[in-house]
């Protein structure tokens, strides 16, 4: 498989849970040569306050390298995906109302190790976390923990 299609492989992932939502995971080849992937509730930065990405309710992001570190130099988006790959998670949270009136959100974590092995298992391991994060909002949800200004976007039709 290649790396564009590696990267395709995870979005289609990503939405099979959150269908309206985007993903993005794209290789980067400028100074760590890495494929990065954040994840958004919105299907657009419109629908966000500033159009600011960074202004969603999820802060979920990861990177892939290889085992050894960055991949190497001569590899491009045409080329064939490393069987040696580790998955890091960067940001792993998304705001729920606070707890203390002192603050304008509270955030949950959801726990994820570190992951080594080839592109399928990278595969199966995000597609186990999107779903947990799935369960873990249409349970927050439910229980009303959701900020009021998250909830009515069209985007959070969770459960």
């Amino acid at each position: 498989m290649k790396i564009k299609e590696f990267c395709q492989e995870i979005e289609k992932t990503y939405n099979k849970y959150f269908p309206t939502s985007k993903c993005f995971a794209n290789y980067s080849s400028n100074l760590y040569r890495t494929i990065s992937i954040k994840c958004f509730l919105a299907g657009d930065n419109k629908e966000l306050s500033g159009n600011y990405w960074d202004n969603d309710l999820l802060g979920i992001s990861f990177s892939i390298s290889t085992i050894t570190g960055e991949f190497k130099k001569d590899i491009t988006e045409e080329s064939i995906i490393p069987e040696n790959l580790m998955l890091e998670v960067w940001h792993k949270h998304y705001f729920i109302k606070p707890s203390s009136r002192n603050m304008v959100y509270d955030h949950r974590s959801l726990a994820f190790r570190k992951t080594k092995g080839d592109n399928k298992k990278i595969l199966q391991t995000l597609d186990k976390y999107f779903k947990k994060l799935y369960e873990s909002l249409a349970q927050d949800m439910a229980n009303n923990l959701i900020p009021e200004n998250h909830k009515e976007s069209k985007n959070i039709m969770i459960a």
